[in-house]
């Protein structure tokens, strides 16, 4: 599955954006680093993650402005062909970890600019794939902070840990307000 698949809006891009893979079987910490360190530079930067999530987020309140630089002609606001660029770009960084590291979902940065058949056929299934693997996730992580600990994390390391927090953003992203069979105490 790729949420946000295909030639991204131009009109979508903001000052910061990020990106999210779940993995189907448990990684490693060098897995981790590989994915961060291919990351696209616009979504390179703050990183979350464990032993089958991953989270990339843009360094600061620079998405939109080395998007138009790097993939486009240094015209700002991103134009469609800077759009377009930068979508290919993380497409390939998708395709790589997952040949790397098999994918179960990848919710890219932005939202397509028109009808891409892989980004529909992809949100046709967040009920039946994203939410379940959700669900298996926080059971099997039932320790999970709800959020950073700032005098507890290594920013040291190329991967900081993943928390209840953190995943509000997936949840935002599928207009999802409950994650439904969950135990109140579970949620994010």
């Amino acid at each position: 599955m790729y949420l946000n698949h295909g030639p991204l809006d131009p009109d979508t891009f903001d000052k910061a954006d990020g990106a999210w893979i779940a993995f189907q079987q448990p990684v490693t910490e060098a897995d981790l680093a590989f994915t961060a360190r291919f990351c696209p530079e616009p979504i390179h930067g703050f990183f979350h993650g464990d032993d089958e999530l991953f989270s990339c987020e843009s360094p600061g309140d620079v998405y939109d402005s080395i998007v138009a630089h790097s993939w486009g002609a240094g015209e700002f606001p991103v134009t469609e062909e800077a759009a377009a660029a930068f979508s290919a770009s993380v497409e390939q960084w998708v395709r790589e970890i997952h040949q790397h590291t098999p994918i179960a979902f990848f919710m890219g940065p932005g939202a397509t600019l028109g009808e891409d058949p892989w980004e529909t056929w992809s949100r046709q299934r967040v009920g039946t794939v994203v939410m379940p693997w959700l669900q298996q996730y926080l059971a099997a992580h039932p320790d999970l902070p709800q959020d950073d600990a700032d005098d507890d994390l290594d920013w040291d390391k190329p991967v900081v840990p993943m928390n209840r927090g953190w995943l509000r953003c997936p949840l935002h992203e599928f207009d999802v307000d409950d994650v439904a069979g969950l135990p109140v105490d579970a949620r994010p």
